[in-house]
């Protein structure tokens, strides 16, 4: 009878203990996993960057996923094809307008004016403190100019030949041929038609056309719309497989929560995309509790485009609101923030050609790429209301894995230094 009662004690105590060893594994564990999110308005690259960190990782992808990018790639030819024809219409541009034929025939009467101005003795202060590459006042005068001048062209031709309703020629047949397609085919598997991909070809290498992607920041144009027109061969071929570029380039809007999971010295990093369109943005509170870091990505070189929500709202201004109200969160408080101030590939080309100033007059910078950056940069940073708070920031290139695969080896160390320790992180 004692034996037995013995035995059932010992065995309360064997379970006790085990119960309490698994408490102990598992709260060591915890510390040991480092929570990310994946965090920004849409279209800044957040999905991108979880790819980039699928391809560093090699946790690749299954071949449902290679599948659904390869669908993605032809959606995205035939949208983009589908955009372009609408902004055609939109912005009065008549196909095979060549804008270099107005600029030419009008340069030396728009130049011989401006540069009247430009010498004016109290005009030229901000001009001999320039480079070439600057956007000094007459600079920015005689580009603007050029720019009305065409677009005001573009819109005469357009309206003489009759509008979108009587547009003519090969390149107008072409279009009618892509309204016709049903993008439905696509997810049916059904094979894109060489008359199609001629037709789509045709489109794209049309003058108008060209200028109207010049016009990008003035409608809703997907960045990787070159990419997969100049690799549309590849695309609709009946057995093309996706590569890592591919793959990089394919947009999917993200309506779903993605996570990745992976070790860095034996600390298991999880890190979460969450969608960044307005409707998605509702699910994020699911997920602040014990976050360790969220990397907010902004794409600086939308700072001319507007959001896809409501065709007004500038998408930087957009997107530092939204940071303004993470910074600001209670439960965010204690909580690394990486800032990640992306597509400056697309930045670097736009500036050149779109005055910064323009959209953001408080910018008092040379019109450069630098000066451009590091303007981003403070402007974020300034909406950290916690000095004991560091922010960390890096210029990406979602689509550059070398670029990505270095910032993320330093982002991964800052999470393990004694930096963000001292804010409890790990």
């Amino acid at each position: 009878m004692g034996s037995c009662q013995s035995t059932s004690s010992d065995s309360a105590a064997d379970r006790s203990r085990a119960i309490e060893r698994h408490l102990k594994e598992d709260k060591d564990a915890s510390k040991k996993e480092v929570k990310i999110l994946l965090l920004g308005t849409g279209e800044t690259g957040k999905s991108t960057v979880l790819k980039q960190m699928k391809l560093i990782h090699k946790i690749g992808f299954t071949p449902d996923e290679i599948a659904n990018f390869r669908s993605a790639l032809v959606l995205n030819l035939l949208s983009c094809a589908k955009e372009l024809m609408n902004a055609m219409d939109k912005l009065k541009i008549p196909y095979g307008f060549d804008p270099t034929q107005v600029v030419s025939a009008s340069r030396q009467i728009t130049e011989s004016s401006l540069d009247q101005w430009s010498t004016d003795p109290s005009n030229t202060s901000r001009t001999n403190s320039c480079d070439n590459e600057s956007f000094d006042a007459p600079t920015i005068r005689r580009r603007t100019a050029r720019f009305a001048e065409v677009a005001s062209a573009s819109s005469e031709l357009f309206m003489s030949a009759g509008g979108s309703e009587n547009r003519t020629g090969e390149v107008a047949a072409a279009a009618a041929i892509i309204r016709s397609m049903d993008p439905s085919m696509v997810l049916s598997g059904t094979t894109i038609s060489s008359k199609l991909i001629s037709s789509i070809k045709l489109l794209w290498r049309d003058p108008g056309v060209q200028y109207c992607v010049s016009r990008a920041a003035e409608y809703q144009l997907m960045d990787s719309c070159p990419y997969v027109m100049e690799n549309i061969d590849r695309i609709c071929c009946p057995d093309f497989t996706p590569t890592d570029p591919d793959i990089l380039a394919a947009r999917i809007m993200t309506t779903q929560i993605r996570e990745i999971r992976f070790k860095v010295h034996a600390h298991l990093f999880c890190v979460y995309d969450l969608g960044g369109q307005r409707s998605e943005r509702k699910k994020w509170m699911a997920f602040f509790d014990n976050v360790k870091a969220f990397i907010y990505m902004v794409a600086i070189s939308s700072y001319d485009q507007t959001c896809f929500e409501d065709s007004q709202t500038n998408r930087i201004t957009e997107s530092l609101n939204l940071f303004h109200s993470l910074t600001h969160h209670p439960a965010l408080k204690k909580t690394c923030i990486i800032l990640f101030l992306n597509k400056i590939d697309l930045f670097k080309e736009k500036m050149k050609v779109s005055p910064l100033v323009e959209y953001f007059p408080e910018y008092k910078g040379l019109g450069d790429y630098e000066s451009g950056a590091l303007y981003f940069e403070r402007t974020f940073r300034d909406e950290n209301p916690f000095s004991e708070r560091d922010i960390y920031t890096h210029f990406t290139w979602a689509t550059d894995t070398s670029n990505i695969s270095r910032v993320m080896e330093n982002v991964t160390m800052a999470l393990l230094r004694a930096a963000c320790e001292n804010l409890g992180l790990i």
